[in-house]
């Protein structure tokens, strides 16, 4: 390599640093916020008993609309389908966008639930997990097995009175198995 090719490769980056700086970054965010919608999403519409379909016409939303952000295809949706959604699901924007995690652990202090009840139904949604797998004859990634748990985990500690939701552990499974 020569050195002026080295060096304007140089002084382009230096120049262009905070450009090239900020659209990783931006990139990033979106990312974060496009994981939040989805998975914000998805929680509210399995609250609902709404399925995708049925989300995008109540929110007036072109078909697809909502399959995209669920499915991760839509990395930067408009703020009017933002809203729409939000609006079909009773809630603000920002609760839509807000990191899933953060709204568990404010619930769960709302609920003040004993550290041996936390412990106690994790080992009741992991044992059942792994009993599932087995059964459905599924093949599930680390990833795809720690967000099966992690949900099951989250939604029976919030939604099922602290009991293991087992049907909704095995539609978990089905539907991450079927994700990849």
């Amino acid at each position: 390599m020569s050195f002026i090719y080295t060096a304007s490769i140089f002084i382009y980056i230096s120049y262009n640093y905070d450009k090239i700086y900020f659209q990783k970054n931006y990139l990033s965010v979106m990312s974060v916020f496009a994981n939040n919608l989805k998975a914000q999403v998805l929680n509210r519409m399995k609250e609902k008993n709404l399925g995708p379909i049925e989300l995008e016409k109540r929110a007036g939303l072109n078909r697809g609309a909502a399959t995209n952000i669920i499915h991760g295809r839509s990395k930067n949706p408009t703020l009017e389908t933002i809203s729409s959604i939000a609006n079909v699901l009773n809630c603000t924007i920002d609760e839509l966008l807000e990191d899933p995690e953060k709204t568990v652990i404010k619930a769960v202090k709302k609920q003040d639930i004993q550290y041996e009840t936390l412990i106690d139904l994790f080992y009741q949604v992991l044992d059942h997990t792994v009993l599932c797998i087995k059964n459905l004859k599924q093949d599930l990634s680390l990833d795809q097995f720690l967000d099966v748990l992690k949900e099951g985990y989250v939604y029976s500690l919030l939604k099922n009175n602290k009991q293991v939701d087992k049907k909704f552990i095995e539609w978990i499974i089905d539907k991450n198995a079927n994700l990849y």
